[in-house]
């Protein structure tokens, strides 16, 4: 399990002291280092998000510097997200979660972002 706060967080965002992190009024992204297992691979995001204009915050998931999915969180509570893909090899990879289209209006209408733990499996 990944604390996001530990995932070297960019963008304006903000950490909770159970490690959560809250983005908000700009796109941001969670960026750390997993050690998985050469195979199929599975990618859990716990998160939620405000609908701003129709629309809630839609993650872009990289993994080994490569594109494996995209999320598009659906709900203001907390709900589990997942991307499955495979790794050629065995080790320590980047991941990358990437919010990319967030949104800030004039009237404190936010498309606010929280991720509350990531997990990927199966670990080494």
């Amino acid at each position: 399990m990944l604390q996001p706060a530990q995932m070297n967080p960019s963008g304006q965002h903000t950490a909770a002291p159970d490690g959560a992190v809250t983005f908000w009024a700009n796109n941001g992204a969670l960026e750390g280092q997993v050690a998985v297992a050469k195979g199929s691979v599975t990618v859990w995001i716990l998160a939620e998000g405000t609908l701003v204009d129709a629309d809630y915050p839609v993650l872009d998931i990289n993994l080994d510097n490569r594109a494996v999915g995209r999320i598009h969180i659906d709900s203001p509570s907390p709900r589990e997200y997942t991307i499955a893909t495979t790794l050629d090899h065995t080790g320590s990879v980047p991941l990358r979660i990437a919010v990319v289209n967030q949104v800030s209006k004039p009237e404190f209408m936010r498309r606010n972002l929280t991720i509350r733990t990531v997990w990927v499996s199966p670990p080494i």
